[in-house]
């Protein structure tokens, strides 16, 4: 009797025993699972969204500048200063907002009956502006000096969804070269409207920061480089630059600037990547006959992320007539 007692105490302390440890590692259990909470730090879902937006942001504006080039009119964005007065003559220029881009003192002395005044530097501040203004209109025709920062504007237009063309050769080659009729009026603009981008809003935001960006002084002063600069920069530091030859192959081939390399203008979008790549840790440099598709195009590549200024006055008109400067055969 006392052994069988003995025993079933002895049974009962192992129950006991048996008890505590499953106790100890329930808690252990229980204090890992307190510590589980921290997981939902998996759900780092916005990291993931903003990666993801920034993506679908690039590629709203690579969309908008391979329909630029794919869907180029004939006109190739242009307009010629007697097509300009032939609408003037006829009554319908009030059909086309113009926009007067070379500055407000340049705008006071004189500009095209009609047009409107915003500065080139201002234009990224002014795009709400802009789109209220060209409302029910055929088109915004865009004047500036000598049609290349004209140029840089109606890339940027267009791929916003606002129909642009720029007046070939500007006020000083183009308008006042014809002795065309100059006003001193100023005109007074519509209010800007909150425009709604729809899903052109990317593109917008990058217009903003290529004007935001814009150097205002110095040897890239509004993504534009001088001849004299280029071919300084070329004999020192051939290797911080890609050259881009636009007139086309068989102007390349009568002879172009130094290390050039050969991509029509109507085909720059089929050569984006190759850009992107040859440009990567450079500053590409566009060169055409005068400077305007030139401008066109460091606004298109700029805005795709492609580090860009055009040569100012291009090869024809400024590195052979305007300095005299040599042409290669590549």
């Amino acid at each position: 009797m006392f052994f069988k007692g003995q025993k079933l105490k002895f049974f009962g302390l192992l129950l006991v025993l048996i008890f505590s440890i499953s106790l100890v590692v329930g808690c252990g259990g229980q204090g890992q699972l307190a510590e589980t909470p921290e997981k939902p730090q998996v759900e780092q879902a916005a990291p993931k969204e903003d990666t993801g937006s920034k993506v679908d942001a690039q590629q709203v504006i690579l969309d908008a500048a391979t329909k630029y080039y794919e869907k180029m009119p004939s006109h190739i964005y242009k307009i010629t200063s007697d097509e300009v007065k032939d609408l003037l003559d006829s009554g319908t220029l009030e059909d086309y907002l113009v926009l007067d881009i070379t500055g407000h003192d340049h705008y006071a002395e004189g500009h095209i009956q009609g047009a409107i005044d915003i500065p080139f530097a201002e234009l990224g501040q002014n795009l709400d502006l802009i789109a209220t203004n060209a409302k029910g209109k055929k088109a915004v025709l865009v004047v500036c000096w000598t049609g290349q920062t004209a140029g840089q504007t109606v890339a940027v237009l267009n791929m916003l969804g606002i129909n642009a063309r720029s007046i070939n050769l500007g006020m000083e080659l183009g308008w006042k070269a014809k002795n065309y009729p100059m006003v001193q009026d100023a005109v007074e603009l519509k209010a800007a409207e909150a425009y709604d981008w729809g899903d052109k809003l990317p593109v917008k935001e990058a217009v903003e920061k290529y004007f935001d960006k814009m150097p205002s002084n110095g040897m890239f002063k509004s993504y534009k480089i001088s001849e004299p600069d280029l071919k300084d920069q070329l004999e020192k530091n051939p290797e911080k630059f890609v050259m881009i030859d636009i007139r086309g192959h068989e102007e390349y081939a009568k002879g172009t600037v130094t290390g050039a390399i050969d991509i029509p203008f109507k085909e720059v979008s089929k050569h984006f990547a190759e850009i992107t790549e040859m440009a990567k840790g450079k500053t590409a440099v566009v060169a055409c006959y005068t400077g305007q598709t030139a401008g066109q195009t460091d606004a298109v590549l700029n805005l795709i992320g492609i580090k860009t200024v055009s040569l100012n006055r291009g090869i024809n008109a400024g590195w052979v007539e305007g300095n005299g400067f040599e042409l290669v055969k590549q």
